[in-house]
């Protein structure tokens, strides 16, 4: 199996835990049949968390996803229903006031929804909608567009009921006012402009930020509007008056968000500068700065009450006495890398999506005082599945069992009902790479801590690790942040299973011996980074595939280069046999090389597949008459003899990481970038009915 490297890593692990974690089957399973693309027989995995929002009366949990909207009752974590926009992604989603209506928005248009059925009501037709407000009767709906105007629709009637024009670039923000007569309107053109709500007339602009404005927020009492801008700085604005107030200047990076106490009389603001600053409202002067975190903050938000603010960061939660002179934070250490936080109307809890694909409700009314609460977890987590990316998937050759990779272990489905199996561990950091042997008896994993492990698959004993005392690895320290070494970009078995080969951030191939664990040779001449490599399937040679933008045959006996296959002008990231031995595909991760073909005999090209799309994993069925690609967000199926495309295999929402085919040929299993896997009916995609 290959794996691949991001500049942006250290943003997003390698995790491919892909199911909930409920333990009845028939529960476990349900969601799975939900929404599905045409094609598909189930999806394994709810997406990565951007956004989570509690309805009014808090019985209700809304997850917004790379799939959709996820909405799961809060007392028993069911999930009720999945909201989705089958051509186009959901960019954010929020209750209506009443807590009846679900509006989510796409770069085509508004849906909302019924939230006791999860019927789609109506669609509101709408271009390229970058954010989206009801006002506080939820009698209208306001949205802003990446083209500059504003929308007014009638929530009842589904119809537009105005457009207002005035800003020169996409507008990022809207926010109606707490008596509905004022809509104000941010925008990348640096201003903010207030509209009459009954009239749609421009009532003012509001000139002060150098930088593109993020959000506006009016103050409870509608007497102020704040707006944070890319220029680090906020302004509150005089509604009546529409004149400036004061600038709040102290941040040093973008302030990320905003929040008014409820009272209206402080604002928090959360920036990239790692701190949360507090600001008087009535004179615009500044009160403290909560010093603690370590990564820079994503949100901010008062307790419903007032008397705590809860920020988040990379580093976690802390929540924050809102009326100390000298507030000490409590922070929630078992909840680190958090992406979104939400209370629940009443205070009590804060709802947390961690990176590590979890919802947990925190209970906050345990402590003795604010300063020090005895934060109490509610378990277990409400749910699981809502996954980063994901690249390290394979079948067992029996076809029985699928395994994965995350940090926490190997992972193994069962291939017919996909219930989670068991979960093996021994590794030190994020699994790259995974395979069985040929015999189906271990499991392989090369992993981001430089090392190769390998466990017996019937019982999970821990068979130990392969690495070489050149290579640099990971260390783990006291807190648990990872200092990362070399890693393995690529381990397989040889045919026979006495061989392993690898690839460790680095421009060889090794060769190990099964038997003793020795390491017994090292193929050299890439002068770049290895990305994948493939055994022919006699066993007698390996294929890799390098940044060098080639691919070198070696000869597994001798260790000596064969020959090289030239052509490509972007690094190649993946590379495969054909099941004869005969051919060989090759497919370049950007860039427009398409997908070449060689002649293993003489290295010459045979042909090249027009697919343009990014391709990090390329694979033959086993009969050997389809090449199927990961081509960007979709898999593409190639008559392998005629060159001709088959099919498009559409649904995931991120970028397809891996593809692998059962060894029956019958089904493909495809995995993207958010963690999701899409099992494909292989029979039903070439339009033949399903078995």
């Amino acid at each position: 199996m290959k794996s691949k490297i991001y500049n942006i890593l250290p943003l997003f692990m390698c995790v491919a835990l892909l199911i909930s974690a409920h333990t009845n089957a028939q529960d476990y399973t349900k969601y799975t049949k939900w929404n599905l693309p045409e094609g598909a027989i189930a999806r394994y995995g709810k997406g990565h968390i951007n956004k989570m929002q509690y309805s009014p009366d808090g019985s209700q949990l809304a997850v917004l996803t790379t799939i959709g909207v996820w909405v799961y009752d809060t007392q028993s974590g069911e999930e009720l229903y999945l909201l989705t926009s089958q051509d186009d992604r959901i960019s954010s989603a929020q209750y209506s006031p009443d807590g009846k209506t679900i509006a989510g928005y796409s770069w085509n248009g508004v849906r909302l929804w019924d939230t006791a059925t999860g019927r789609l009501i109506k669609t509101l037709t709408n271009d390229s909608v970058n954010s989206l407000a009801f006002s506080k009767n939820g009698l209208k709906i306001a949205c802003g567009n990446n083209n500059g105007y504003v929308k007014l629709w009638d929530v009842n009637t589904g119809k537009n009921i105005g457009t207002l024009i005035g800003h020169t670039k996409t507008v990022s923000g809207v926010a109606f006012s707490p008596d509905n007569t004022i809509l104000a309107s941010a925008s990348m053109d640096q201003t903010i402009r207030m509209w009459d709500t009954d009239t749609g007339k421009h009532i003012t602009t509001l000139i002060g930020h150098t930088d593109r404005v993020i959000s506006v927020a009016f103050s409870p009492d509608g007497t102020v509007l704040a707006s944070i801008s890319d220029d680090n700085n906020a302004h509150l604005w005089d509604v009546d008056t529409r004149k400036s107030r004061a600038t709040l200047t102290g941040h040093t990076k973008r302030i990320n968000a905003m929040d008014f106490s409820p009272d209206s009389t402080t604002l928090v603001t959360a920036s990239a500068d790692n701190t949360v600053q507090k600001w008087d409202v009535p004179t615009g002067q500044h009160k403290q700065t909560l010093i603690g975190h370590q990564h820079y903050l994503l949100s901010v938000e008062y307790s419903p009450d007032g008397s705590t603010i809860a920020s988040t960061g990379w580093d976690g939660i802390r929540l924050w006495d809102a009326n100390a002179e000298n507030p000490a934070s409590a922070f929630i250490s078992n909840i680190r890398q958090v992406s979104s936080t939400a209370y629940s109307p009443d205070g009590t809890k804060i709802a947390t999506a961690v990176y590590d694909g979890t919802i947990r409700l925190v209970d906050v009314t345990k402590g003795k005082h604010i300063g020090q609460p005895d934060i109490k977890m509610i378990a277990p987590p409400l749910n699981t599945g809502h996954t980063f990316w994901c690249y390290c998937i394979t079948y067992s050759p029996d076809g029985n069992t699928i395994a994965t990779g995350d940090r926490n272990g190997v992972n193994l489905w069962d291939a017919d009902t996909v219930q989670h199996k068991a979960t093996y561990k021994g590794h030190t950091d994020n699994i790259n790479s995974i395979t069985f042997s040929p015999d189906g008896d271990t499991i392989l994993a090369g992993t981001w801590d430089g090392r190769i492990h390998l466990w017996e698959v019937e019982t999970g004993e821990y068979k130990g690790l392969r690495a070489d005392d050149d290579h640099t690895l990971s260390k783990t320290d006291e807190r648990g942040y990872i200092t990362r070494g070399d890693h393995v970009t690529s381990a397989i078995y040889s045919p026979d299973g006495f061989f392993i080969a690898s690839a460790v951030d680095e421009k060889n191939v090794r060769l190990w011996d099964v038997t003793t664990g020795k390491h017994i040779a090292t193929f050299t001449g890439h002068t770049d980074l290895i990305h994948s490599i493939a055994f022919s399937p006699d066993g007698s040679t390996i294929a890799s595939a390098s940044s060098d933008k080639t691919v070198r045959l070696w000869d597994v006996a001798t260790g000596k280069h064969i020959k090289t296959l030239e052509g490509h002008t972007n690094t190649v990231y993946t590379v495969a046999y054909s099941p004869d031995g005969n051919t060989i595909v090759t497919g370049v991760g950007y860039g427009n090389d398409g997908i070449c073909i060689w002649d293993v005999v003489t290295g010459e090209l045979i042909s090249t597949l027009k697919d343009r799309g990014p391709k990090f994993s390329i694979v033959f069925s086993p009969d050997g008459t389809t090449i199927a690609a990961a081509s960007g967000g979709g898999v593409n199926l190639w008559d392998a003899d005629a060159g001709i495309l088959l099919k498009t295999l559409s649904g995931h929402s991120g970028l397809v990481e891996t593809i692998v085919y059962s060894p029956d040929g019958t089904t493909i299993a495809s995995v993207d970038g958010d963690g999701t896997m899409i099992l494909w009916d292989t029979i039903s995609a070439f339009g033949v009915d399903s078995r």
